[in-house]
């Protein structure tokens, strides 16, 4: 997979984001938004993917801000409410008639709430997205393993 041409407005909003969560004086953030659309423009005919294109844009955001992680306190605030809504959504899951079904679409909609995405588009992404229970429920029976990655601090603490 490569960047194309409809994935820059959503690297740029990325920089922008991260930019504004780093620092506080406008000025810098624009330095970094400059430095990261500087950057976006050379990479333009690389073959980069969209990840790899949002890494380098928040290396370059780190070393410009001075911050190793932009997103820290809103990191430790949306860990904060994952697990005051822990139990209830535990609840859920056991009272649901296919508690398998319940748990996948918790996740699907826990991992739609992410701070580097499109907003805009994470609720139509959710409401379009296929139903994954059945297909979850018949990978899980025909696999000799399973392995279950998380990939927030909420859901590390959670398992």
């Amino acid at each position: 997979m490569r960047t194309e041409l409809d994935c820059i407005p959503c690297l740029v909003r990325q920089a922008l984001d991260a930019a504004r969560f780093s620092v506080r004086e406008e000025a810098a953030q624009r330095r970094i938004l400059a430095e990261a659309l500087t950057m976006l423009a050379a990479d333009a005919d690389q073959h980069r993917s969209p990840p790899q294109a949002a890494q380098r844009i928040h290396r370059l955001v780190r070393r410009a801000s001075g911050h190793d992680d932009p997103y820290a306190a809103l990191k430790r605030r949306s860990t904060a409410v994952a697990l005051a809504a822990l139990p209830r959504l535990r609840a859920l899951v056991e009272r649901a008639d296919d508690p398998l079904d319940a748990a996948v679409r918790l996740a699907v909609a826990a991992n739609v709430l992410d701070a580097g995405t499109n907003r805009a588009q994470m609720e139509d992404d959710f409401h379009d997205a296929v139903d994954p229970g059945e297909v979850v429920a018949d990978a899980l029976e025909q696999a000799a393993r399973t392995t279950l990655h998380g990939d927030t601090a909420a859901f590390r603490r959670a398992v």
